[in-house]
């Protein structure tokens, strides 16, 4: 019977001891390859990022723009956020860059929307950290309405020259 003893420093600094024991071949490739899983583990690191909460993402449209509001939980290695927008006939493409602030909560408004009546537009946030990671929140869409005239009769169109 053989064994072996795997000590390994973890990051927080304790001393951990680990005995593992082996009785045929077949055992011992379990425990190669847990042995290079542990010789790896720190090198893993936790990918820590924005996070958005599903209701706090939200757009909207208003007086002939598409207001986009988020706000996050925790903007850990955050370096940017990407405003992205997308049509039904479309793919997404890039609106806006935002730096984080230390309120976490955001706005910005999509001017550039087309100025016909009744589009859908899809909007997403896209998160950079500075890792170069890249994660984005779910999707939304915005019925995009430029009708703000009133409807005219025949009547009142004429009232209006007398």
């Amino acid at each position: 019977m053989t064994q072996i003893i795997i000590k390994k420093y973890l990051k927080n600094s304790l001393d951990k001891l680990m005995t593992l024991k082996y009785f045929s071949t077949m055992k011992m490739t379990l425990i190669k390859y847990f042995v290079i899983f542990l010789s790896i583990m720190p090198l893993l690191k936790v990918q820590a990022g924005a996070s958005i909460p599903e209701n706090g993402f939200t757009a909207h449209s208003f007086n002939g723009d598409i207001l986009i509001h988020w706000q996050t939980t925790s903007e850990t290695n955050v370096k940017y956020f990407i405003v992205e927008r997308r049509t039904q006939y479309s793919d997404f493409m890039e609106v806006a860059t935002i730096n984080p602030e230390s309120d976490r909560y955001y706005e910005y408004t999509d001017k550039n929307v087309f100025k016909s009546n009744d589009n859908i537009y899809y909007y997403r946030i896209k998160i950079v950290d500075k890792d170069g990671n890249v994660s984005y929140t779910n999707e939304i869409s915005v019925l995009h309405s430029t009708a703000t005239s009133v409807k005219r009769t025949w009547g009142s169109i004429k009232a209006l020259f007398r």
